[in-house]
């Protein structure tokens, strides 16, 4: 796994955008925004190299330098690791308190909903809609905001509801210790 300090990010940033650069050129680019000399972008790219960050061909007069590790893949080790550091590993933590922090404007909610709606897709499961009966998975029992205690017909099985009982976006907690996010129940018949 590869860590990046936050100069790291941006000299990735450089080399995502536009590969190769030489070290001059990456001087010129960020010495007015970060006042980073030559001698720092140099220590920079050393470290990153050493991480497998970057990789580096000689050319006529120069080094070019490549980024080793794309983009995707860095932010996806970025956000596994400050979510295990900040949330124990738990998204629906994260995703919980960003709702109690009323950081979530609508828009970013919904794209919420369309990319679990994608993830239960690929699983081969039907998500919660707005309109009829769809089915709901929850793990063993779960905790409900209502704080009432269901037990599930089992592990990973299905429990028919109707949209109309759903709540917004709620953590649950489930036999294991583990979160996960997941439509809460209003009422419990």
């Amino acid at each position: 796994m590869v860590r990046l300090s936050e100069a790291e990010w941006k000299v990735m940033g450089a080399l995502w955008e536009e590969a190769p650069q030489t070290i001059m050129q990456m001087t010129r680019r960020f010495q007015e925004t970060t006042g980073w000399t030559k001698h720092t972008i140099m220590t920079f790219l050393k470290r990153m190299e050493d991480k497998g960050a970057v990789r580096y061909e000689a050319g006529e007069r120069a080094k070019l330098y490549y980024p080793q590790i794309e983009r995707q893949e860095a932010a996806l080790q970025e956000t596994e690791d400050f979510l295990e550091r900040v949330f124990e590993g738990r998204m629906g933590l994260m995703l919980n308190t960003m709702v109690e922090q009323k950081a979530l404007s609508g828009k970013e909610i919904s794209e919420l909903y369309e990319i679990l709606k994608q993830a239960e897709e690929q699983q081969g499961r039907e998500v919660c809609g707005k309109d009829g009966d769809k089915v709901c998975y929850v793990k063993k029992y779960a905790r409900f905001s209502t704080g009432c205690f269901v037990p599930s017909q089992g592990y990973d099985e299905p429990v028919k509801t109707a949209h109309s009982d759903l709540a917004r976006l709620s953590v649950i907690e489930v036999e294991v210790g583990t979160y996960e996010t997941i439509n809460s129940l209003q009422q419990i018949n």
